[in-house]
């Protein structure tokens, strides 16, 4: 059983040693996989943004371009912090939502005016349009994205539409007629136009279709 116990702790080995080679490229900014893609140093941005290729350039994207200083600096300021509040919600998560609470409107108070950071949140999700009219007053307006529309669509389609052009509703299934609903208006017409074309004195019985309870003005 020697072997086993060897294969076992070269396996035990082999991830302790790429476990620790991925921590050191993760916390001091390095790219994980090692790659140098561009002239980017500790402390200065890439000087070019794009990737010279024989059949296309292509645009570095924005976390090729940082320095390592930089990226070091966003993965740990995001790392940590996710960290503590996980270990503080997991031990006292009532506290630390009060807490959290007390300081988090102080900071985004401060903070809005000068990053919009409601806009920025807004656009994740919504399109904005401004309009002027003609005596120069401006309206800011705001409609949802097409795929936040049809997100809501899937989550609560319409009573009587299907959610996808290929599945049948309940109502289709079970053989249950469509009845249109008609205003008082449009019931008022139907009777004149049918009143006009039966012929007078005989049998006439109309089912109604507005509610007898109901005095609409005849």
């Amino acid at each position: 059983m020697e072997w086993l116990f060897d294969v076992v702790m070269a396996v035990v080995l082999f991830v302790i040693k790429w476990t620790f080679i991925l921590s050191w490229r993760f916390f001091t900014g390095n790219h994980m996989n090692a790659k140098r893609w561009n002239d980017s140093t500790f402390f200065h941005d890439a000087s070019n943004w794009r990737k010279r290729q024989k059949t296309s350039p292509r645009k570095y994207s924005w976390w090729r371009r940082k320095s390592r200083l930089k990226r070091m600096v966003w993965r740990n300021a995001i790392f940590w912090p996710t960290l503590i509040l996980t270990i503080l919600f997991v031990w006292d998560w009532s506290s630390t939502l009060f807490i959290l609470g007390m300081f988090a409107f102080p900071v985004l108070f401060i903070l809005e005016p000068k990053t919009h950071l409601w806009h920025r949140i807004r656009l994740l999700c919504q399109i904005p349009y401004v309009a002027t009219e003609s005596d120069g007053t401006v309206h800011q307006m705001w409609s949802w994205k097409t795929s936040i529309l049809h997100a809501k669509r899937k989550l609560r389609t319409p009573e009587g539409e299907r959610w996808h052009s290929g599945i049948a509703t309940r109502a289709e299934l079970a053989g249950a007629p469509r009845i249109e609903k008609l205003t008082p208006d449009m019931e008022r017409a139907v009777r004149a136009e049918l009143a006009e074309e039966l012929p007078p004195g005989g049998p006439i019985e109309l089912k109604l279709l507005l509610d007898p309870g109901v005095d609409y003005g005849d």
